[in-house]
């Protein structure tokens, strides 16, 4: 089988875009810096448009369009737009994945988001020096910057550095990248922020441990990394100070209850004290009151949930008792495109987890690609359950950044060099199921 030469280069012009809308530009200027990159991608395409084979993802395009036509007739054009720039800002990166890969060759997509990560972990550092606030919420704005899309990045290290002992750079270089961001995460202090990395790295962990053939040496790899993060959290727990550390666990005791939307809420103060569980039941008491038409595709963009309870400090925000988006976005679907939305962007999550676990089970030199679809989607799926994933103000960046690059559906020798990069042990392998065809 004739072997590709490790990539080396970096892809400049996409690193560039994606700190430039992660530290430089507002989320409304990004979508149209977004934009132009996407219609270059599509000239150097000679005029086409690829588009990922992703199950679910036609049918979520047409409702968002239609979305967009019916709140046209029917809502404020300011409100309307709003909603189109929640729903198209990822969607725009999913596109924007799918294009990038088919002229680009010779240079390397992990070492581009290496550098990404490690440069927005080192301007959060820098920021938290230049404040010097060492309080609950000064510590978590000054990390917050980038945290979810370095999220997904993160277990591809995992996975990259430590299970397959492949170095972007060289070995040290690596785990000081890896440090620096796992410290970052941490620093954090959310919740979500935390949680779904580390769900994550246990995931690949486990799928190491299923589907690499050396299981002793798997074995011995997962066992190392478990003593690593308890390690990990015992030194964060020591230097993060206690008022600090008291605060987060309190929030993290808070979590399982502010999910429970069976609660009865029936006041101001315990709709702020449990928001996420009010917001799930304002939005479904909002969707068996709509009629059959609204609650198979929705009411529309433009349209917001019903709030009773506002709370104080958002009073002068909040327009006609309604708010434009949820934490849980499969909720903020729910309304504005109905349940065919909701059952088409779980459909995008988990064709590409099945897809994900069906390439992984092959064996072949693919293996490892195909462990991080199953990272993103996964992690999508959480995301999205907490902090709004494709629909909120913004890109969800690098989520639909791979989910466009890992789904699309011809051969590339794009993904044959990331195959190369993220690299296989040959026991890992079986050599009768290496074919020189399309990646999915």
């Amino acid at each position: 089988m004739e072997y590709i030469k490790k990539p080396t280069n970096v892809y400049w012009d996409l690193l560039v875009i994606l700190l430039s809308g992660t530290i430089i530009f507002s989320q409304t200027v990004f979508f149209l810096v977004s934009t132009v990159y996407l219609l270059i991608l599509i000239q150097k395409n000679h005029f086409k448009i690829l588009l990922p084979k992703i199950g679910g993802l036609k049918l979520y395009i047409f409702l968002v369009v239609w979305g967009g036509v019916l709140g046209y007739y029917l809502y404020p054009i300011r409100n309307v737009a709003r909603d189109i720039f929640y729903f198209t800002s990822t969607l725009l990166w999913i596109l924007i994945g799918a294009n990038f890969i088919k002229n680009k060759r010779g240079a390397s997509l992990l070492k581009t988001l290496y550098i990404y990560a490690f440069i927005v972990s080192i301007y959060c550092f820098y920021i938290f020096l230049i404040n010097g606030n060492f309080d609950f919420n000064g510590i978590r704005l000054n990390f917050v910057t980038g945290v979810y899309d370095i999220g997904f990045i993160l277990p591809i290290m995992i996975l990259n550095s430590f299970f397959n002992r492949h170095f972007v750079f060289s070995k040290k270089l690596d785990t000081l990248i890896i440090i620096i961001v796992s410290a970052h995460v941490f620093l954090s202090l959310g919740r979500i922020s935390i949680f779904v990395p580390l769900a994550s790295i246990l995931l690949v962990a486990f799928l190491v441990l299923i589907y690499k053939k050396n299981r002793k040496r798997s074995f011995l790899q997962v066992f190392t990394l478990l003593v690593l993060l308890i390690l990990l959290a015992v030194v964060t727990v020591t230097i993060i100070p206690k008022d600090v550390l008291n605060f987060f666990s309190g929030k993290v005791g808070e979590s399982l209850n502010e999910l429970d939307n069976s609660q009865i809420i029936d006041s101001t103060e315990s709709a702020m004290n449990n928001w996420r569980a009010y917001e799930m039941q304002a939005a479904i008491k909002q969707w068996i009151s709509s009629n059959f038409f609204e609650k198979i595709i929705g009411s529309g963009l433009g349209r917001g949930i019903h709030i009773d309870y506002i709370p104080y400090s958002w009073s002068e925000m909040v327009e006609n008792n309604q708010i434009p988006l949820l934490h849980n976005g499969y909720y903020t679907v729910l309304i504005k495109i109905g349940i065919l939305g909701v059952l088409a962007l779980l459909t995008i999550f988990l064709s590409s987890l099945k897809k994900g676990i069906a390439g992984i089970k092959r064996r072949n030199r693919e293996m490892n690609v195909y462990i991080l679809l199953i990272i993103i989607s996964f992690g999508g799926i959480l995301y999205t359950y907490t902090i709004r994933g494709p629909v909120q103000e913004g890109a969800f960046l690098i989520w639909g950044f791979l989910m466009g690059v890992l789904n699309t559906n011809f051969y590339s020798p794009f993904k044959e060099e990331l195959s190369y990069e993220i690299g296989s042990e040959r026991g890992d392998i079986d050599d009768s199921k290496e074919e020189k065809t399309s990646f999915m």
